[in-house]
């Protein structure tokens, strides 16, 4: 991703100066001032506006049910040992009991318990059937049509793989 993104960047903006592509000025100026900037410790933190998210969840749930979730004694809440789990129901308490509430129980084998579980790794992420469907849609005409549209945009010949980077990068640094 880090030496991947900054060349296809430049692809485009070599592109755009050859009069390919179909990109708007702006974009090519917000191209032109972007910076890869993450590290991999990045890639499992929340964002802010995915704490805030969170947060306006908790809110709203506990409008939804007052009597439930305003009584920490009754209330349990578990997470997965990941930061971004734990930050992510950290904020959502803050947003059912705004300042004191519970402790988060870190419990992998309920919530990640594919990582303890053979059969998920031979029935499931070994299993070719199990992306058929992802497969199939990928192959499909409306798929495909997306990624002629983003090379038509940009202006270079982008293969899934590339289109699928971008789209990541583009969803965490708008989050």
């Amino acid at each position: 991703m880090a030496e991947m993104l900054p060349i296809i960047r430049d692809q485009i903006l070599n592109s755009w100066e050859e009069g390919l592509g179909q990109m708007e000025e702006e974009e090519i100026v917000r191209f032109l001032e972007w910076k890869f900037n993450l590290s991999v410790e990045d890639d499992s933190l929340l964002t802010m506006s995915g704490k805030q998210e969170h947060k306006e969840m908790g809110q709203r749930w506990s409008k939804r049910l007052p009597g439930l979730l305003l009584d920490q004694n009754k209330t349990e809440v578990r997470s997965s040992s990941k930061s971004r789990c734990i930050e992510s129901g950290e904020a959502f308490l803050a947003g059912v009991f705004e300042t004191d509430f519970p402790a988060i129980v870190k419990d992998n084998r309920l919530l990640r318990f594919y990582d303890y579980c053979p059969k998920f790794d031979e029935e499931v992420e070994e299993n070719n059937a199990t992306f058929a469907e992802s497969n199939k849609f990928k192959e499909s005409e409306y798929f495909q049509a997306m990624i002629a549209r983003v090379n038509l945009k940009t202006g270079i010949p982008s293969d899934l793989s590339q289109v699928s980077l971008m789209w990541d990068m583009c969803r965490f640094e708008k989050a």
